[in-house]
């Protein structure tokens, strides 16, 4: 039968060590990715953080997953609620400010008015006209450059076509 050695975290969920018993080389106080200070217990209960799993005279490859939560209190680990608030602000953000098929739908939705503002211009000037589809994509796409970096014009011959 085998038993977990003891894992060794910083507070932002990066591991340091599956194996802080049986390999104490490795300890670290502090994260060498991070800088942040390093633990072994779990903050709310003492319980130690397990670590791999060893049984005698087997060889294990792979690795260790860092816990989310303890298995013995149920408390989430300091970096667990670390992700889980960097996750939702992101995510926030990224609603408000990337919503890509929102605003390709929106453009979409109102190309129309857009076109029909082009027939009619200030002082009768001379109107832009569409006239097909080739104008169509034309304007599409430069309405595309207002919200997006990196538009590419329609390739005119498909990829693999042989005359």
């Amino acid at each position: 039968m085998g038993h977990y050695d003891i894992q060794q975290v910083c507070l932002n969920g990066h591991q340091v060590t599956a194996n802080y018993s049986s390999s104490p080389e490795f300890r670290r106080d502090f994260c060498a990715t991070c800088g942040e200070k390093t633990i072994t217990r779990c903050p709310s209960c003492n319980h130690h953080i397990p670590g791999e799993y060893q049984v005698s005279g087997a060889f294990y490859v792979g690795t260790t997953d860092t816990p989310e939560y303890c298995e013995h209190c149920g408390a989430a680990f300091p970096w667990t609620e670390k992700k889980s608030k960097l996750i939702s602000s992101s995510l926030k953000a990224s609603s408000v400010s990337n919503d890509y098929f929102g605003l390709v739908k929106k453009i979409c939705s109102r190309f129309h008015l857009v076109a029909n503002q082009l027939k009619t211009r200030h002082s009768n000037r001379e109107s832009l006209v569409i006239s097909d589809e080739y104008d169509v994509q034309d304007l599409l796409h430069a309405l595309l450059h207002i919200y997006f970096d990196d538009i590419r014009p329609e390739e005119w011959t498909p990829n693999g076509f042989v005359e």
